[in-house]
Order: structure tokens, then C-alpha cells, then sequence
């Protein structure tokens, strides 16, 4: 046999034999991943457990992207001003006050129950609530309980809402004659909306949910009933707010039927419940 042919022959087994072995390195690799994170996963899903501490989902650990952003309260007794000078009815509504830099005016619009989202979408819109447009019903920020019977229309940026009270418009329904009215809503809004950095990637949900257990602010025996990310005014700079991705999560405790809203920011993943709005003002 040729030797040149020989000598080719075992180049090409030796080659197979090297593409075998890489392909079983990766595929054991994988299997090591997978189990490390199903390990993970596992880890704070049994701890929970083993403390009586339920969960009503499955925790995700996506990681969305987020910044810090900047906006200024948009002032509404200057806009009520501007209005009444040059002789304008503002809205046509009947505005009672501005309190607290919130605007709060009385209505009386029919509103349907059966179709809260479209509902609040056509009051924001057709009813000249000031910059109506700029507000999404927010169902999972929304304070609707049935002894105050409020709904919550919030901003947002690029898909994440605020839940913050200065720019959100809390909607209050009173029951007439078995109809359902809306009354009076108070509104506050911020303007000139921008980053201050550029967009990050964020803590996930298993992440924040970790992070209060391991800072011990799950009781025992308790429930988590949800979790919610949104941004939220973490201090004031020379008349600015400036806005962080937060992860809110609501905790019911079974023993005495307490609830509590724990927040952690989702950029640095420590605990900030709690925390007092730091001003400053030069």
C-alpha cells in the first residue's frame, strides 16, 4: 500500500477522532450547565419551601434591560394659569385644587367594568385629561380594591412603567343605580423624560427574590403573590427627579394576613424598601 495513502488514511481517522471527542467535551459541558442551573434553581425554590414560603408562579430569571432616567414634574398650577389668562375652560372640568403639584378634577363619565383596559383608554383620551395619551392602564400597579374602587393609569419608557405616584393618574369609581361612574381623578405627570446613562442589563426576578430572602425580609410562612418591575424616584437633583428600575414584590404574611411591599433595584440588586427620597438642591 502506498505510504502516502497510509499516512492519509490515519490523518483522516485521527481528525474524526479528535471531532468525536470535542463533540462528547460540549455535550458534557451542557449537561453541567444545565444541572448547575437547575441546582440554582432548586436552591431558592427549596429554601422557600423549607421556610413555608410559597410562591404563586414559577420564578423567571430573564434579564431586561433598563437605565437611570431624569424628568421633571410637570407643573400643573402653572398650566391651570395659563388657561384662566387667556380667558380658556380648562378641560372642562371641574378642577377643585392643586395639591402637592397634583391636578384633581371632578367628572361624571359612565364606565363600563367588563372592559376596564378600553375604558380607561377612552376616558384618558376623549375626556381632556391632560396629556391622556401619555397613560396605560396599568393593571398590575392598579390599586382597584372594592371598599376604595381606584384604578391606576401610569407612564412608561420603552415598555417599562413607573410606579411612582408622580406620574401616574389614580382613578376613582363610585356605584350609582347599579352604574358604574367615574368621579374625580388626580393626576400627576413628569415631562422632558431622558437617560442619564446608557441602557444596562438588569437584575432578574429569581435575582431580586433571592436578594430578600437572603437579607431576611420574607418572613416565614408567608405568601409571594407577585413581582413586578417599574421605575421609581430614588432622589431629587436641583429640581429633577431621577428614576431606577426597581423589582416590587408583594409578600402576604399567613399568620396575621398582613401585607408588604419589598422593593430591590434591579441595577444594583440590594434592598431599598424603605429608603427616604434624598433632595439635593445645589
Amino acid at each position: 500500500m502506498n505510504f502516502k495513502r497510509i499516512e492519509l488514511i490515519f490523518l483522516i481517522a485521527f481528525l474524526g477522532l479528535n471531532i468525536f471527542l470535542f463533540q462528547l467535551y460540549n455535550e458534557g459541558a451542557n449537561e453541567k450547565e444545565n444541572v448547575t442551573n437547575d441546582n440554582e434553581t432548586a436552591s431558592i425554590e427549596s429554601r422557600l419551601t423549607a421556610d413555608g414560603i410559597s410562591l404563586k408562579w414559577t420564578l423567571s430569571d430573564e434579564k431586561k434591560e433598563g437605565y437611570y432616567l431624569s424628568g421633571e414634574e410637570t407643573s400643573y398650577a402653572s398650566l391651570i394659569n395659563e388657561y384662566q389668562n387667556n380667558n380658556g375652560i380648562y378641560n372642562s372640568h371641574s378642577v377643585e385644587r392643586v395639591q402637592d403639584n397634583k391636578l384633581v378634577s371632578y367628572v361624571n363619565v359612565e364606565f363600563d367594568k367588563a372592559h376596564v383596559k378600553k375604558n380607561v383608554t377612552d376616558f384618558l383620551t376623549n375626556q381632556g385629561v391632560p396629556f391622556g395619551n401619555e397613560y396605560t392602564y396599568s393593571k398590575g400597579f392598579s390599586k382597584l380594591i372594592d371598599s376604595e374602587k381606584q384604578l391606576l393609569a401610569v407612564q412608561a419608557w420603552e415598555g417599562i412603567e413607573f410606579n411612582d405616584e408622580t406620574a401616574q393618574i389614580v382613578i376613582d369609581l363610585q356605584e350609582t343605580d347599579k352604574k358604574t361612574y367615574i368621579t374625580k381623578y388626580t393626576q400627576a405627570h413628569i415631562e422632558k423624560i431622558e437617560p442619564l446613562r446608557e441602557k444596562q442589563d438588569l437584575y432578574s426576578e429569581k435575582d431580586a427574590i433571592t436578594t430578600l430572602y437572603n437579607n431576611s425580609r420574607i418572613p416565614n410562612d408567608s405568601t409571594i403573590n407577585w413581582a413586578r418591575l417599574g421605575y421609581y424616584r430614588a432622589f431629587k437633583v436641583r429640581g429633577k427627579n431621577v428614576y431606577v428600575p426597581v423589582w416590587f414584590v408583594a409578600i402576604e404574611t399567613k399568620k396575621n394576613s398582613t401585607s408588604q411591599i419589598e422593593q430591590v433595584n434591579a441595577i444594583s440588586n440590594t434592598v431599598i424598601s424603605g429608603s427616604s427620597i434624598a433632595e439635593v438642591k445645589n
